[in-house]
């Protein structure tokens, strides 16, 4: 990867986003493909691939870094900004750390 976050940032790799239909009555699910402009205004999460060397700096000591690299995570909706790594044109969005709002996390049994 090219990209490197700077300060307060985190780079996410964001989800795919799914879009139902409803047609004579039948649920259609699409998914809607990298290059459609729905999928940047839908989407909410994804996973956090780098984190900036000064995300959480402006918190306590114990509030800081409450997420991690990998952690699947939900980002206000208009948060941050895509961009495309030259070499392997992947598209990832950069927001700022305070916009992480919920940690996803599964239970286990």
């Amino acid at each position: 990867m090219s990209l490197q976050v700077c300060g307060n940032r985190l780079m996410i790799k964001p989800d795919d986003v799914e879009k139902e239909h409803k047609i004579d009555g039948t649920n259609l699910r699409i998914l809607l493909g990298k290059d459609e402009k729905a999928e940047r205004v839908a989407t909410q999460s994804g996973m956090v691939v780098q984190i900036g060397h000064a995300a959480w700096y402006d918190y306590p000591e114990e509030f800081r870094g409450w997420c991690k690299l990998g952690d699947h995570v939900i980002f206000a909706r208009h948060a941050g900004k895509f961009v495309q790594d030259p070499e392997t044109k992947e598209e990832y969005l950069i927001i700022n750390d305070n916009d992480v709002q919920v940690i996803i996390t599964q239970k286990v049994n």
